[in-house]
């Protein structure tokens, strides 16, 4: 009767247990892209920075240096709009919209301006990494990612 008692005890905390952590299981807060980063990964766009901002209670992203690249010099503009909304997916992840290169030019042909990847962040919350598909779990690795500078 004792040892029924205390494996109930025992199944019992482990359930709270397991169901504490799934329902914590990685969750960021919107605040944590707030800052500078630099977008590493993608040809066209690596080397450009963004600086992240939250406006009227949402998040926006701003270009602060152009890529190195030679399209980015002649289409990208300081100061432009580059990440247009974040939205959160689940505790885990969020998606992210961006706009395209000369975004402007493709609206006029009424072809899609902009991009949405799902992110996801780093342990230490110093990069977000990208993907294009719906992640089921933390993303750990992508070669797509934004480093945080400040």
């Amino acid at each position: 009767m004792q040892k029924i008692r205390l494996f109930k005890i025992l199944l019992i905390l482990l359930g709270l247990i397991t169901f504490q952590s799934c329902t914590d299981y990685g969750y960021v807060e919107d605040t944590a892209f707030i800052g500078t980063w630099e977008l590493k990964g993608r040809k066209i766009y690596t080397g450009m920075k963004v600086r992240i901002e939250k406006e009227n209670g949402k998040l926006k992203g701003y270009i602060i240096s152009p890529p190195d690249s030679n399209y980015g010099e002649i289409f990208i503009e300081n100061g432009k709009t580059w990440i247009t909304k974040i939205d959160r997916g689940a505790n885990y992840y969020f998606k992210i919209t961006e706009n395209k290169i000369a975004g402007e030019l493709f609206s006029q042909y009424d072809i899609k301006a902009n991009s949405s990847f799902y992110a996801t962040f780093s342990e230490e919350k110093d990069k977000i990494y990208l993907v294009e598909k719906r992640p089921n779990k933390l993303i750990d690795v992508s070669d797509i990612y934004y480093e945080r500078i400040k």
